[in-house]
């Protein structure tokens, strides 16, 4: 059985799984908004089955997406969706995130705060951790409102 059963249940409400949660963001380069950049949302199951979902940035840099849904094989089993973001200018990708979610539930990327990403494109990328349990984001933006731990500034520290 399929991570994906449906692909209609993928990108609308129907599954019992939030694969990723929604996101919105803001994409800068040298702090000034980039327009038109093309936002990608990959979405990996356990079997390497993946699906993609697109948005646009706006003027002012913003873009948003829903939530992604799929279906789990049992109400018992923990979830691993392989989480990837990048955003496209001119040809190129740059990756902006990653993370493996291992819960069923909307916001568990962080623990229960929306994701809101400031991304910078010419920051480098960061290891952002929920709790010292948790699982990682590895992004170049910023988490607005996430209360984690910046790793990378933890390390500088020691």
């Amino acid at each position: 059985m399929s991570f994906f059963k449906d692909v209609a249940n993928i990108a609308t409400k129907g599954g019992d799984v939030v694969t990723f949660s929604a996101v919105e963001g803001v994409v800068t380069y040298e702090g000034k908004p980039v327009a038109n950049a093309k936002i990608i949302r990959r979405v990996e199951d356990k079997d390497n089955n993946s699906e993609d979902d697109f948005a646009t940035t706006d003027e002012k840099g913003y873009f948003s997406m829903p939530s992604r849904y799929g279906n789990s094989d049992s109400v018992f089993q923990e979830v691993f969706a392989w989480q990837y973001m990048y955003v496209e200018l001119e040809g190129e990708q740059k990756r902006i995130w990653y993370h493996v979610k291992h819960v069923k539930d909307e916001h568990g990327e962080l623990e229960g705060t929306p994701i809101f990403l400031l991304c910078e494109l010419t920051n480098e990328k960061r290891i952002w951790e929920p709790s010292p349990y948790g699982r990682r984001v590895i992004s170049i933006c910023d988490l607005k409102d996430f209360q984690g731990i910046d790793v990378n500034k933890e390390l500088d520290n020691d």
